[in-house]
């Protein structure tokens, strides 16, 4: 049983890490956005491509241990989905918008799907993975009307930097209520 702690603690400490960079990151992202929105445009759509097919790989390979069982299908559609307009946006980067705008849609979907499942199964939280679906299927369709409607890209980069600096805080958030939730079930 001890073993058992000490994996449930490194996966949170792993955990708590990643989403605390993943924030920073997200949120320094926004500011060059802002600051820079001509010049940062190309380049980070392709590293965007990258980062969006090293994290569908990642949920992939997470689809398939133990660690993730929970959210097994939301790894597997979402890693597929990551891979596949990570690799599109990184071919042909002027596609970067429209793509992350379909993108966060279909990830904001299948959030909202998992929380109807989680909300069905009587379990707590779920209105979490509701609001962020439908904040990151705002985002997506709120890029592609600004896309379409001929809007500059130095407006769309200056959404797109407020938007990832709301999506880091987000983050930070989210870090904050699952530290509450792990000390309030240990101190029950």
């Amino acid at each position: 049983m001890l073993g058992g702690k000490w994996i449930m603690r490194d996966v949170v400490l792993i955990e708590k890490t990643r989403a605390v960079v993943l924030s920073l990151l997200f949120m320094a992202f926004g500011v060059l956005f802002i600051t820079l929105p001509q010049s940062f445009y190309k380049w980070f759509a392709m590293i965007v491509g990258i980062v969006f097919i090293a994290t569908g790989l990642v949920r992939l390979i997470l689809q398939f241990t133990l660690l993730m069982g929970v959210d097994s299908s939301l790894n597997l559609v979402s890693g597929l989905t990551l891979v596949g307009f990570g690799a599109f946006i990184f071919l042909i980067p002027n596609m970067f918008i429209p793509v992350v705008g379909i993108t966060l849609a279909i990830i904001g979907v299948l959030y909202c799907g998992e929380a109807a499942d989680k909300k069905r199964a009587f379990l707590d939280g779920w209105w979490k993975d509701f609001a962020y679906g439908v904040i990151l299927l705002l985002i997506g369709l709120i890029l592609d009307v600004l896309y379409y409607s001929l809007v500059s890209k130095a407006a769309i980069a200056i959404y797109l930097g407020a938007s990832f600096i709301s999506y880091g805080v987000l983050i930070l958030a989210g870090v904050f209520f699952l530290e509450r939730t792990i000390k309030y079930v240990k101190d029950n």
